[in-house]
């Protein structure tokens, strides 16, 4: 039975989905790294999630390869560059925040 993966637009199948549900917890643990990096718990392992079925979807299994290795630079990769992203982000508010109060004069 092979799976729609939604988000990403492709389909899984049995084995790669038994890839991703088989490695779930090791994902969610590399998430779990990254937990004070100010993004909720919950958008990490979304990311992760992603990162796994990506993962899964592009490994061709070779030898001397474990896929949780292979796995964790996507889950390390994209769970990076959301922090990144909502870092830049608040960097962003805070400018704007600042370009405000100077407008209108009240900062030295």
């Amino acid at each position: 039975m092979m799976k729609e993966n939604k988000t990403l637009g492709y389909v899984l199948n049995n084995d790669q989905q038994r890839l991703v549900e088989e490695n779930w917890e090791f994902a969610a643990g590399v998430a779990r790294r990254y937990a004070d990096g100010g993004v909720p718990m919950a958008e990490l392992e979304s990311e992760a999630w992603t990162a796994l079925c990506k993962a899964a979807y592009k490994y061709k299994k070779v030898e001397g390869c474990k896929f949780t290795s292979y796995a964790y630079h996507f889950i390390r990769g994209d769970i990076m560059r959301l922090l990144k992203n909502e870092r830049d982000r608040r960097e962003w508010e805070v400018c704007s925040v600042v370009d405000d109060l100077t407008e209108q004069g009240l900062t030295g």
